[in-house]
């Protein structure tokens, strides 16, 4: 079977700044730019020494914390850790999932655990484990605008009190004519947040991020402010602010995942949603450092046709009409360059883009928008310029 090449925007150029001068060539030629170092996160997780993998899968999976809990986990996902100067892989993070029925000290159904260990001292240097203190039912589930048809979803992890019974209220910038491409990435802001204020005025969440639906499972990457709890051993806690993403192949659902590189305010952030090797990666490069989750789906998929679903968009659960949240973001939302992989193995510009509204409630109600100025079309830059517009919930 054949898989498309690796396809991956160079984490040299982001360290560089240098989008300026990719912008500046014929699209032809910064093709030919990107081809030359797409390799290079492929290159370095194969690079990886297989014993140094298994010796921390081995420390991971009977860290003596998750063993007192139960016996019985499962590896389910790996996420890929590295610098940029120097380019390489330094660290590993398995997530390791308790199947449904499994007896556990905690009375919880359902747990995951992430362990994070530094490959050369083999040291665990991030861990997020359940423990007597946490919210079995916790759940920080983001939304997908197509199943927005229904008035509430039902995710798999049960939700809080606080998040049972919402949907989801969104500004989108929408890809156009989006059905079979292979993905794609972008670049969007991290603004400045108020934390003094801003927990106080959710009961939710907001998040903005990069989505595709590639072979009808949904991946995510960009960032979240919350006052809730994600998911036990998702790495998200009430009151924060992260970088995350979502992969339904993983996890069978839309929760939210920590990344593990800190939220950089009033900066920027490069989203993938790329084929590395034979599977689509989520990969996110901030912060001088870069992150690369493999999803279980093949090459061979494309994305499928609901320009809702594959596009960037600002969402909240957030059910105060009288929030005050907005005012909490205190720099300018953006998004810009998005390009988008077709058949060929090279990028082009979204053709189209539509900025549009999407409210809560039964029936939905899917509206053209001035929340939203400019246009992700043709390589251009989208603003979320009146984020107090996004629907409460």
């Amino acid at each position: 079977m054949t898989t498309k090449t690796t396809k991956n925007f160079t984490p040299f150029l982001i360290a560089l700044v240098a989008l300026t001068v990719l912008m500046q060539y014929p699209l032809a030629s910064a093709n030919a730019v990107v081809s030359e170092t797409q390799d290079r996160v492929s290159l370095a997780i194969s690079s990886v020494d297989d014993e140094k993998k298994l010796t921390a899968l081995d420390k991971a999976m009977n860290y003596p914390e998750l063993q007192k809990i139960a016996n019985g986990w499962k590896q389910i996902g790996v996420n890929y850790y590295g610098t940029i100067e120097p380019f390489e892989v330094t660290s590993i993070e398995y997530t390791m999932k308790l199947p449904s029925g499994i007896q556990n000290n905690l009375n919880c159904d359902r747990l995951m655990a992430k362990i994070q260990i530094d490959l050369n001292t083999q040291e665990v240097i991030s861990k997020n484990i359940p423990n007597q203190n946490t919210d079995c039912n916790a759940s920080l589930e983001l939304g997908r605008p197509s199943d927005q048809s229904n008035s509430v979803q039902i995710p798999t992890w049960i939700p809080t009190a606080s998040a049972a019974g919402t949907t989801s209220g969104y500004l989108i910038a929408e890809q156009g004519s989006s059905s079979g491409r292979y993905g794609g990435f972008g670049f969007i802001t991290t603004p400045t947040i108020d934390d003094t204020n801003i927990y106080a005025n959710m009961d939710q969440f907001v998040a903005f991020t990069y989505n595709q639906d590639i072979g009808n499972k949904y991946k995510q990457v960009g960032w979240i402010v919350t006052t809730v709890d994600g998911a036990p051993g998702s790495g998200i806690y009430a009151d924060n602010k992260y970088m995350a993403y979502v992969d339904e192949t993983e996890t069978g659902n839309l929760e939210s995942q920590k990344i593990n590189i800190g939220y950089v305010e009033n900066s920027s952030g490069t989203v993938y949603v790329n084929c590395s090797g034979s599977v689509y990666h989520i990969q996110l490069w901030h912060n001088s450092q870069w992150f690369s989750h493999p999803t279980s789906t093949a090459c061979t998929a494309t994305n499928t046709s609901s320009p809702g679903d594959n596009s960037v968009f600002m969402e909240t659960k957030n059910t105060w009409a009288s929030s005050n949240w907005d005012q909490d973001i205190d720099s300018t939302v953006k998004a810009w360059s998005f390009k988008e992989w077709d058949s060929s193995s090279s990028y082009s510009n979204w053709n189209s883009s539509g900025n549009k509204k999407l409210t809560c409630g039964d029936p939905p109600i899917l509206t053209s928008t001035t929340a939203i100025t400019g246009s992700l079309a043709s390589g251009g830059t989208a603003t979320w310029a009146t984020i107090s517009q996004l629907p409460d919930c």
